[in-house]
């Protein structure tokens, strides 16, 4: 007489004989019992992660509703910073990014000049001559691409 398998040993075969009232040799013919327990793993992490990638179409910060791509929402308490920081570079490290890093795919980007005493004013950083939050207008300049002031404190 054959031993019915344990829990332990082999944890598919002995739920499947007990469910099935299946006799103890045909343990050996459930052949699915390996690629079942080896592929479920994967099978579970595929399905979250497509789940997770439709869940998360839309991001917050500070709320669990967002109302498009991007919703920050201020936190009320009266000790905490509030604000959205772009990127903040010099005109110098502008200047070393070159002329073709940014083109058509970056065209509305925002970054925050900080210094305009280095790098120079040639190319997309033609209208760079003063502190502030400049945006990335990729049509201008027969489709070479400008910076373009949005909030600028005048001269530096």
């Amino acid at each position: 007489m054959q031993k019915l398998p344990t829990k332990k040993e082999d944890g598919c075969a002995y739920i499947v004989t007990l469910l099935f009232n299946l006799p103890i040799n045909t343990k050996k013919r459930l052949s699915f019992k390996f690629t079942f327990e080896k592929n479920m793993k994967k099978i579970i992490i595929c399905f979250f992660v497509a789940a997770s990638s439709v869940v998360l179409a839309q991001t917050g910060i500070n709320t669990e509703t967002p109302k498009a791509t991007l919703d920050v929402t201020a936190k009320k308490d009266i000790l905490t910073f509030d604000g959205l920081l772009p990127p903040r570079l010099t005109r110098a490290e502008l200047t070393e990014k070159g002329n073709t890093l940014y083109g058509m795919e970056q065209d509305g980007a925002i970054i925050y000049i900080n210094d305009t005493s280095g790098g120079d004013k040639q190319s997309q950083r033609e209208y760079i001559d003063s502190k502030g939050l400049y945006i990335f207008d990729a049509d201008a300049a027969n489709k070479e691409g400008r910076w373009m002031c949005l909030f600028c404190y005048g001269l530096a």
